[in-house]
């Protein structure tokens, strides 16, 4: 849906140029906007796009007395982001994987999730509660510690929120903690 932005002036009896996106708008396209401004000022409403992408709403004041000059633009820029991230597991420290399984001797492991744009990533073990492992801000790979809080197999699930508020696809891995030193015997024949 759209939004509202507002603006005014203390001119006397202003007029408005509104454009949107570089190109002349109408500055009284409101209905549905309400006047958030308690004082006395001369102000506009106007209703603009929300769609997905970058945009720009200016507005010029303008005063009906001869001779006094417009004034600047007033600019305010925003994107409109739609596009849920995305979350993808690079790798585990120390740990390997091997048929599809994380074997790892800590119980603290580093996971290396790659995250397709800036997002706060959560994570949760065995259906637990969840907990904010990192937040990034940009595209790219950052460290999650995993507390796995006991040796055996766990379900580690990953989650990503963007700055807009959308949210990823949930991914899950196993991840198996073990401890136990391997036992070498040599038999003679």
């Amino acid at each position: 849906s759209d939004v509202c932005i507002s603006y005014y002036t203390d001119a006397i009896n202003p007029t408005f140029e509104c454009y949107m996106d570089g190109v002349a708008t109408s500055c009284t396209s409101n209905t549905g906007c309400t006047n958030n401004h308690s004082n006395n000022a001369q102000y506009g409403l106007t209703r603009v796009t929300n769609a997905a992408g970058s945009h720009a709403f200016s507005v010029r004041v303008t005063s009906r007395a001869t001779g006094v000059p417009a004034s600047d633009l007033a600019t305010r820029n925003w994107t409109v982001d739609r596009t849920n991230p995305t979350l993808s597991i690079s790798s585990i420290s120390p740990g390997s994987l091997n048929g599809g399984i994380y074997y790892t001797s800590s119980l603290s492991p580093v996971v290396y999730i790659t995250a397709s744009e800036a997002v706060t990533i959560t994570t949760t073990v065995d259906a637990g509660a969840s907990s904010t492992c990192n937040v990034t801000t940009t595209a790219g790979t950052v460290a999650c510690t995993v507390e796995l809080g006991a040796v055996g197999a766990h379900t580690v699930t990953f989650d990503s929120t963007d700055l807009a508020g959308n949210t990823s696809v949930q991914i899950s891995t196993t991840i198996t903690g073990d401890q136990t030193a391997p036992t070498l015997a040599i038999t003679t024949n």
